[in-house]
C-alpha cells in the first residue's frame, strides 16, 4: 500500500470522479485561454 501512489490508495468510485474532475476542469482553464488568445 505504501508504495502504491495515493490514486491508487483512494477507493476506485472517488478516485476516479476527482481525477475526472480535476483533469476536465484543467482542460476547460487551457481550453478557455486558448480562446481568449485566438
Amino acid at each position: 500500500s505504501r508504495s502504491s501512489p495515493p490514486i491508487m490508495k483512494t477507493s476506485s468510485a472517488t478516485g476516479d470522479s476527482e481525477i475526472a474532475m480535476t483533469s476536465d476542469e484543467i482542460v476547460n482553464a487551457i481550453f478557455k485561454k486558448i480562446q481568449n488568445v485566438a
